[in-house]
């Protein structure tokens, strides 16, 4: 009984193993995706930049200007809704890190439970063991 108990928290912890190893996967592939969102910013910016310096060399001619401002200003909605993409992806990915540390957080109590259940069964096998040897002994 006490190695099914046994093998079924050791079943219970290769899981949680299994479980860690796909967050640290998951993980790690949001910091590459992050990374190339902030590559994707800061190339956006550059290209800002060099749009922005376009128009003060254009200045004269009011027609470039217009055209030029009517291209920021779609870059600037792209950059926002991309940066808002990002913030929904980030908060999705900080709530389910949160979900996945309350769920080992219970995964761990009920660790501790068994392990408490298991210490006990312990030591009632061992006083049982005891009284066994002492009824022997004073059979003999």
């Amino acid at each position: 009984m006490n190695e099914k108990i046994l093998q079924q928290i050791l079943s219970e912890v290769t899981g949680i193993k299994g479980e860690l190893a796909d967050v640290k996967t998951d993980m790690a592939d949001m910091k590459t995706e992050l990374s190339s969102v902030k590559t994707d910013v800061a190339s956006m910016k550059t290209e800002l930049s060099v749009l922005k310096t376009d128009v003060g060399t254009l200045q004269t001619d009011l027609t470039s200007v217009k055209a030029q401002l009517d291209e920021n200003t779609k870059l600037t909605r792209a950059i926002l809704d991309r940066q808002e993409e990002t913030d929904a992806r980030l908060e999705s990915v900080a709530m389910d890190v949160h979900k996945m540390q309350g769920d080992i957080t219970s995964l761990k109590e009920d660790v501790s439970e068994i392990k408490s259940g298991l210490e006990f069964t312990f030591q009632k096998t061992a006083k049982n063991e005891m009284d066994i040897f002492k009824i022997r002994r004073d059979l003999i």
